[in-house]
């Protein structure tokens, strides 16, 4: 138990470390950067944040034993818009089209005549989040059987 909480409070303050790393970032980046370095920055630190806040899962998950499944529905109706929401400032930059493009140049108006680095910082850290976590493993109906083999094999023995 006294573990368990140490874990929980390492975690929580590595947490804390990391949203202090990102509000440097963000100082430093608006004084010294030029934009398209201070987006491509801004965007794989959010989604580091993300996969962090699902890393306990995602450790127990890789511990479990079965084959890699994907959870289709939360990849499609959340990671892949929220990778769109994110990314879409880069697609502007990079895009041969650029503003005539008209989906990433309605997005880029309205990120950036919003507080657009909120926006990207929030849908970032749910991007990587929702795609850690929309990956599990699902365990063989043999591992199954054994497992409650091995069970009623121990209830068995405490028994007799």
């Amino acid at each position: 138990m006294l573990i368990r909480i140490l874990l929980s409070t390492s975690y929580t303050l590595l947490y804390i470390f990391f949203l202090y790393l990102l509000n440097k970032f963000i100082v430093k980046l608006e004084t010294s950067m030029v934009m398209l370095e201070e987006i491509t920055l801004l965007i794989s630190f959010s989604v580091l944040v993300g996969v962090y806040l699902s890393l306990p899962t995602l450790i127990k998950k890789i511990k479990s034993q079965g084959t890699w499944k994907a959870n289709w529905i939360q990849l499609m109706c959340v990671a892949i818009p929220l990778g769109f929401i994110t990314l879409n400032i880069l697609l502007f930059f990079y895009s041969p089209l650029g503003n005539s493009w008209s989906p990433i140049g309605y997005v880029y108006n309205i990120l950036f005549y919003s507080n657009w680095k909120i926006i990207l910082i929030i849908s970032g850290i749910g991007l990587g989040f929702f795609l850690s976590d929309s990956f599990y493993k699902e365990e063989h109906p043999d591992v199954i059987c054994n497992k409650e083999h091995q069970n009623i094999k121990s209830n068995h023995k405490k028994e007799g």
